[in-house]
């Protein structure tokens, strides 16, 4: 059964903030999956468009739809919904939980909202009372998305933290997203997935982890690439370290999803995942996902 769960600890939603559950509705979830940056910039331009171009830049309206693609974690949402539908099916409880705004302009893998609230923007912006409440509006959705993910962590759920990466991260700046574009269209498509560790005091979900990786290729996988301290100013390590051993996070490469690749890897995170649910339920009949 596929349906909407209500999140136990909030009563109203955001509208940015999707709940879904995969699996039985009338029990806590066995997992909750994360998926902070797959909000889709097409269908938020093509309800805010009109209200919000007047504040770019000029010279960035022709780039701004490219620039906002390009900052999405695109198909990152469809493979985890995909790995909690297989869980399902092995009677193994998912909610997962995504952001629907897009990344390249409200970041909810960012702590703080002055690293989460990308400063694209054109200087008449910030005189206008309009752009003052939809910076407002934006802070809310953000904090309510940070506020839900930590209520399932708070109750013990183990969590899966999903992302895909393009090979490359330039600078956000008024003015700047056509040559954002233009280094991004220079950049060569990355194969490999990253396992995302931090470091202490943040600690991940180490069963978990060896459990899925075990299911890739080791010249499949790396830890922490491209990924150095700058960690730290995610919503990732904050997870993992206020709640230590509970959550692993994934970057899989957008070229192996566009190569065909989302059934097969979700096969094998699904294989993981039952790997380590077994002996942690040991009463669960364990079904193999090929059986």
């Amino acid at each position: 059964m596929i349906g909407c769960h209500k999140l136990f600890l909030m009563e109203n939603l955001h509208p940015a903030v999707k709940v879904e559950r995969f699996g039985e509705l009338d029990q806590d979830p066995d997992y909750v999956f994360i998926c902070p940056h797959d909000g889709d910039p097409v269908a938020f331009w093509n309800e805010r468009g009109s209200e919000l171009s007047g504040f770019l830049d000029p010279v960035d309206a022709g780039t701004f739809l490219k620039y906002l693609e390009i900052e999405r974690d695109s198909g990152a949402a469809d493979l985890m919904r995909s790995v909690a539908s297989l869980l399902a099916k092995r009677g193994v409880s998912v909610d997962t939980l995504s952001f629907e705004l897009p990344r390249g302009i409200i970041d909810a893998n960012r702590t703080k909202i002055s690293d989460a609230f990308y400063g694209i923007w054109g200087e008449r912006a910030y005189d206008d009372s309009d752009f003052t409440a939809f910076r407002e509006e934006m802070r809310v959705a953000h904090s309510e998305f940070i506020e839900a993910v930590r209520g399932y962590l708070e109750r013990g759920f183990p969590a899966v933290d999903w992302h895909t990466m393009g090979p490359y991260s330039g600078a956000r700046i008024p003015g700047g997203l056509a040559a954002y574009v233009e280094g991004f269209n220079r950049s060569k498509p990355g194969i490999v997935i990253d396992s995302i560790v931090a470091e202490r005091p943040a600690v991940p979900n180490a069963d978990l982890c060896r459990a899925i990786t075990g299911k890739l290729r080791p010249e499949a996988i790396a830890e922490n690439d491209p990924y150095g301290r700058g960690i730290q100013i995610t919503a990732t390590w904050r997870y993992m370290r206020d709640f230590p051993g509970q959550m692993v996070c994934f970057d899989v490469p957008k070229a192996v999803l566009k190569n065909g690749g989302r059934q097969e890897l979700s096969t094998l995170f699904a294989g993981g995942i039952l790997d380590h649910f077994r002996p942690h339920n040991s009463a669960h009949p364990g079904a193999s996902l090929h059986s």
